[in-house]
């Protein structure tokens, strides 16, 4: 069996695709941009209140909404996938003795084949923060709320959306199949009316859905996306997010040099400088994994002081090979701090 769990995953020439470099280039990029707008509390409420069924979301309080610190990690991702978990407090009036707060786990893959293993993925790790609740004496277990977001070059079936299709159609059994079925967003489904939100969600959703190979004209595409942004771009935050979208649909459009060169006019238009800067795909992810960093630092109860935890993820991209430049500019420290590591 492989990494990801099937045969499933492997692609119609009988390889799999993640064994490619490239493609886990390709799945850091696209795990960058959507952790870039996770990162910030407006954008992951405006997530949550857009893809949660209503029934669920009117008795959640969202100004509690923080990363979930402390749970236990999901061990099964694959290279294509990335996973950001997160708590909400619910409503006063909603609030029980047992349990005061629901978990809400978003799964994001990219995957150019289809994978009916990844409902069984988001299942066992449902599984596995209830069995780390009963081993803390199991009184208060949590709600959690299972979001998956596909970014594939093809729509995945009803039937991949709930976890009785990695079982065969006996139906005789069903009375012994858990009946599990994710919060399923489909990007190949969603028409761009159909995302609501915030503009960062907005923005990033649209981004990352024309961003196939297949789609043409993508540079049109992306100025349809970032037409009516000329105000909010002059803010000097939503500038630097506009222009890791900038990146992220240069990037994706490797190859071709005729959609490169319309996207990176696109960017000047806007003020982002493709090809000014010397950003290579390293540099452009250093601070998403940074960022990882801290999360799993934070998560091992390590709250030390800013600037221990800035040399500490200093000497992590030094060792990595992060040019000093990019080092010093994520970590804010002087040259000297990082001659000295």
């Amino acid at each position: 069996m492989s990494k990801n769990g099937s045969d499933d995953n492997k692609n119609k020439t009988g390889t799999n695709d993640n064994t490619s470099t490239n493609d886990n280039k390709v799945n850091k990029i696209h795990n960058y941009l959507f952790g870039w707008m996770m990162s910030e509390p407006d954008n992951v409420v405006s997530v949550m209140k857009n893809v949660i069924p209503k029934e669920v979301s009117q008795k959640l309080d969202f100004s509690t909404v923080k990363r979930a610190n402390g749970v236990i990690s999901n061990e099964n991702l694959t290279e294509s996938q990335v996973d950001a978990l997160f708590e909400v407090e619910y409503k006063s009036g909603d609030v029980t003795k047992e349990v005061e707060k629901a978990l809400v786990d978003f799964l994001v893959e990219h995957k150019s084949y289809l994978d009916k293993n990844s409902v069984l993925q988001t299942f066992i790790y449902f599984a596995m923060i209830l069995a780390e609740q009963l081993k803390k004496g199991g009184k208060k277990f949590t709600r959690i709320i299972p979001v998956v977001f596909h970014h594939g070059d093809k729509p995945v079936p009803e039937k991949y959306k709930h976890l009785s299709c990695i079982f065969d159609g006996n139906s005789c059994f069903d009375a012994f199949t858990p009946k599990f079925s994710p919060v399923y967003i489909d990007l190949n489904e969603m028409q761009r009316e159909d995302i609501k939100g915030n503009d960062k969600y907005k923005i990033t959703m649209l981004t990352m859905k024309y961003s196939h190979k297949h789609v043409k004209d993508y540079h049109k595409d992306m100025d349809i996306i970032l037409n009516n942004l000329s105000v909010s771009v002059q803010d000097a935050h939503f500038k630097k997010y506009i222009g890791v979208v900038i990146f992220y649909a240069y990037y994706v459009r490797k190859g071709n040099v005729e959609e490169q060169n319309r996207i990176v006019e696109l960017g000047h238009r806007l003020g982002c400088d493709v090809r000014g800067k010397t950003m290579s795909l390293m540099e452009l992810i250093a601070d998403y994994e940074v960022e990882q960093m801290q999360q799993e630092s934070y998560a091992k109860g390590e709250k030390k002081g800013k600037k221990e935890n800035a040399l500490k993820m200093a000497g992590k991209m030094k060792d990595r090979g992060y040019p000093k430049d990019v080092i010093l500019e994520l970590t804010e420290l002087t040259e000297e701090d990082i001659d000295q590591l």
